[in-house]
C-alpha cells in the first residue's frame, strides 16, 4: 500500500541522514598552490630580517665591551681595589724583607710569610671566587700574582659581554650559511598552508571549521537535495523537524490505515458480522 511505502521511504532517509550526520566530513587542504611564490618569498625574507637583526646586535654588544674597556681605563670595580691593597700589604712585607741585611733577612722573611698568610685569608674573604688566593712571600713572586689577579678581576667583569660577543658571532654564521641556502619544499608548504587558511577564514569569519559530533538529537536536515531514484512523496510537503516528529507522524498514518482496511472489510464482507437477534415469541 502507498502508506506502507511512505513509511519506507522515510525510515530510509532518516537512516542515510543520520548515517551522514555521524560521518566526519574529509577535511579538504586548503589551494596552497596559489600562495606557493609568497611563502618562498616571505621565507626568504624573513630570514634576512633575522640575519640584520642578529648583526645589529653584535654592534651593539661589541660597543658595550668598547664602553667597558674605555671606562676601565679611568676607573675600577670594588673587588678590584680591595684585591690591590690587600695584596700591596704582602708585597710590602716582601720587599722588606729582600732589601734587608744579613742580620734582619731571616726575621722580615719569616714576618713577610705570616702576612703573606693573613692577607690571603682577607683576599678569600673579599674575592671568594677567585680561584687562586694564596699570596706569595717573595717579592719577585707578588709581583707576578698582582698582575695575574688583576687580570682575572677585569676578564671576571668582561666576561658577560665578550660571551655575549662570542654568541652573537656563532649565530650570525649560522644565519647567514642559512640565508644562501633556499627554503625547503616542506617549509614552503607549511607557510602556504598558513596563508591558505587565513585568506579562508578572512573571506568567512563565520565558518566554523570543527564541527562537534552529532550527538543525535540535533534536528534532522531535510532540505539537502539526494537523488532517491524516484520523487518522493513527501518532498513537497512540510516535513516534520525531528525523528520523534517522523515516528509519530508514521504512526498517526498507520492507525488511519488500519482503521480504513476494517471499515474496508466490513463493506465487502457483510455477513461476517453476527445477524440481528429477532425479539418476540418463536413459533
Amino acid at each position: 500500500m502507498i502508506f506502507d511505502r511512505l513509511g519506507e521511504l522515510f525510515a530510509a532517509k532518516i537512516r542515510q541522514l543520520r548515517q551522514r550526520q555521524a560521518r566526519p566530513e574529509p577535511a579538504r587542504e586548503p589551494n596552497w598552490r596559489y600562495f606557493e611564490g609568497d611563502a618562498r618569498r616571505q621565507l626568504e625574507a624573513d630570514r634576512a630580517d633575522h640575519t640584520a637583526a642578529i648583526r645589529g646586535k653584535l654592534m651593539g654588544a661589541k660597543a658595550d665591551v668598547r664602553n667597558r674597556e674605555e671606562w676601565w681605563r679611568s676607573h675600577s670595580t670594588e673587588e678590584f681595589e680591595a684585591a690591590k691593597q690587600i695584596i700591596d700589604v704582602a708585597r710590602a712585607a716582601s720587599r722588606e724583607a729582600r732589601d734587608a741585611n744579613v742580620f734582619k733577612r731571616g726575621r722580615l722573611l719569616r714576618n713577610a710569610e705570616q702576612v703573606a698568610g693573613e692577607q690571603s685569608e682577607k683576599l678569600r674573604g673579599a674575592v671568594p671566587w677567585l680561584e687562586d688566593t694564596d699570596i706569595p712571600a717573595d717579592w719577585d713572586q707578588a709581583n707576578r700574582f698582582r698582575m695575574r689577579t688583576t687580570k682575572a678581576i677585569h676578564d671576571h667583569d668582561m666576561q658577560p659581554r665578550t660571551r655575549l660577543v662570542a654568541e652573537l658571532e656563532r649565530r650570525l654564521e649560522q644565519a647567514e650559511r642559512a640565508e644562501s641556502e633556499r627554503p625547503s619544499p616542506e617549509q614552503v608548504k607549511a607557510l602556504a598552508l598558513r596563508m591558505a587558511e587565513q585568506r579562508a577564514q578572512a573571506e568567512n569569519p563565520t565558518q566554523d571549521t570543527k564541527r562537534p559530533a552529532p550527538s543525535g538529537d540535533e534536528p534532522l536536515d531535510l532540505s539537502e537535495p539526494e537523488d532517491w531514484g524516484e520523487a518522493s512523496p513527501f518532498e513537497s510537503r512540510q516535513a516534520p523537524r525531528t525523528k520523534a516528529d517522523l515516528l509519530n507522524e508514521i504512526r498517526q498514518r498507520t492507525d488511519r490505515l488500519t482503521g480504513q482496511r476494517e471499515a474496508e472489510q466490513r463493506q465487502i464482507d457483510p455477513w461476517s458480522a453476527q445477524p440481528p437477534q429477532r425479539r418476540g415469541h418463536g413459533r
